[in-house]
């Protein structure tokens, strides 16, 4: 979820520079004149029945407005006074919970499901405990960069073999009920060069 909102914050700062590097550079065009005011209207009233796309989102919320399993499951993690934030997230029908919480001076956090299922954890570390290998990736993809943090990210997820017209395919399924298909993914890239040699 926070990746699809960083995509997506970035897809927007995109299009507005692209505006505003847009309209200077239109010179000879007169600018345009403002639109009439129209007349007063009342002010738009609230849908009786919230569309299930409205449910979507992130909201800041209280530990004691989680569910019971989700505050059980953090009491085994951190005391109370130590939650720093809890956020409720919904994505596509899912809800998860991301707590934020102190561990003896370091900064973590968790996320659960809505059954109190811890499906990620995260730990600030210093950026020297990052393996080596992980760090020379890092500074290839991202030359001249300046490592700022680090976190050590522990993900929860199930593999699962379904049978898709009699072939295996391999399922990997988070226990937010995300899905990544690996080898259906892999097997459409083998069909794409099959297609281009003929």
């Amino acid at each position: 979820m926070n990746l699809r909102l960083t995509i997506l914050g970035l897809a927007v700062c995109a299009l507005a520079a692209g505006v505003v590097a847009f309209a200077p550079s239109q010179p000879d065009k007169p600018a345009p004149k403002p639109a009439a005011q129209p007349a007063a209207q009342p002010a738009p009233q609230p849908p009786a029945k919230a569309d299930k796309d409205d449910d979507e989102g992130e909201e800041t919320i209280k530990l004691s407005e989680a569910p019971e399993a989700v505050r059980a499951a953090v009491a085994k993690l951190a005391a109370e006074k130590n939650v720093t934030k809890v956020e409720r997230q919904r994505d596509e029908g899912i809800t998860t919970f991301e707590v934020a919480y102190d561990a003896d001076g370091i900064a973590c956090s968790a996320t659960l499901t809505d059954k109190g299922e811890v499906i990620e954890t995260e730990r600030s570390i210093k950026p020297a405990a990052v393996p080596e290998a992980a760090m020379k990736a890092v500074m290839k993809q991202y030359a001249g960069a300046t490592v700022k943090s680090a976190m050590a990210v522990q993900v929860s997820y199930y593999e699962v073999v379904v049978m898709v017209n009699g072939k295996p395919h391999e399922v990997k399924v988070y226990a937010s009920g995300s899905i990544e298909d690996e080898f259906g993914q892999k097997e459409e890239a083998e069909q794409k060069k099959g297609e281009g040699r003929k």
